[in-house]
């Protein structure tokens, strides 16, 4: 239910982020406003002592903080934190900070809500942010974005492609388009990913891109959700995580009347190629020893398996 003393309701999903979760939190009351806002917490049952870091900033700000501490990892079952979190939200707006992230400028949410307040046609607003790699120790921008300008469906449905990405932690909405999320949004084991969401906000109104970066995303992170939703144990799990975003492509195809349907075909297609890449890169080295005993048989004869090789090196 929305709140009229909440004017933002700031959700924060976490797992493993004892080392970060504490300067996101700190990011976000620093936070300089003329308005009230709550920061609600989601704790997938972390093992590093992240809970423990929760359960004390929900003591310390118990009219600003609160939680949800899972007893069993919802995200193992295919169940996004974020939608378990809705229920929750008492603000007008919704914005987002990860736990291993954190936002850079003190005057962020105030900036961004005096633009929805003052632009009633705009349902979002969003902005550049500065990649922090672990790995490096450098930081980049997260997005080929260099001017303000509006955020199209088309963009977000091509997500990846031309570095058009959007960060979670630079989003902030109106709360009044959660109460009627497509099937694209609420499917269970949906592919790791915010682009579906964007698609979402871009179709219901308005949403607009600022070029100056005033949040920092920390790339990099042992088992954070990027790396755990990219460590394939087989063959069988990284086929299924690419047929899953072939399979979220036909969704958001058909919850669209397939009003974008050339657009969708063709990003669906990047992930058809991708089957047959993984495919080559699970079965090649199974194929070799038989491919080196055949010419050993056969002499030329066995070059008959030698397209296979050339069309790996056209892939990689």
């Amino acid at each position: 239910m929305i709140s009229k003393s909440i004017k933002v309701s700031i959700l924060v999903i976490t797992y493993n982020h004892k080392n970060y979760l504490e300067k996101c939190l700190e990011s976000i009351l620093e936070q300089k406003t003329t308005f009230p806002f709550e920061i609600l917490i989601h704790d997938d049952v972390s093992t590093d002592g992240t809970t423990e870091i929760v359960k004390r900033y929900v003591a310390l700000y118990p009219d600003k903080v609160r939680c949800i501490l899972e007893e069993k990892n919802v995200y193992s079952q295919g169940i996004s934190p974020t939608l378990l979190l809705i229920p929750l939200i008492r603000g007008q707006y919704v914005a987002f900070c990860e736990g291993d992230d954190f936002w850079s400028d003190p005057f962020k949410l105030q900036k961004q809500v005096d633009f929805l307040d003052t632009h009633p046609d705009y349902v979002a607003c969003c902005h550049q942010v500065t990649k922090h790699n672990l790995y490096k120790h450098e930081d980049t921008l997260f997005t080929g974005r260099y001017n303000d300008s509006d955020v199209t469906t088309e963009e977000m449905i091509a997500w990846d492609k031309d570095d058009q990405y959007i960060h979670l932690n630079s989003m902030l909405h109106r709360r009044s388009i959660l109460d009627h999320l497509p099937e694209y949004i609420t499917m269970k084991n949906r592919p790791l990913g915010d682009m579906p969401y964007y698609v979402y906000l871009t179709i219901c109104g308005k949403v607009r891109f600022f070029a100056k970066p005033i949040s920092v995303y920390n790339f990099g992170i042992p088992g954070s959700w990027i790396a755990r939703g990219k460590n394939y144990q087989d063959y069988r799990s990284h086929m299924a995580r690419t047929n899953g975003w072939i399979h979220l492509y036909n969704v958001i195809d058909r919850c669209t009347g397939y009003k974008y349907h050339s657009c969708i075909v063709e990003n669906r297609r990047r992930y058809e190629k991708q089957k047959l890449k993984i495919w080559i890169r699970w079965h090649v080295p199974l194929v070799v020893p038989i491919y080196k005993r055949m010419k050993q048989i056969f002499g030329r004869r066995g070059d008959v398996v030698s397209p296979l090789f050339r069309y790996e090196i056209l892939l990689f």
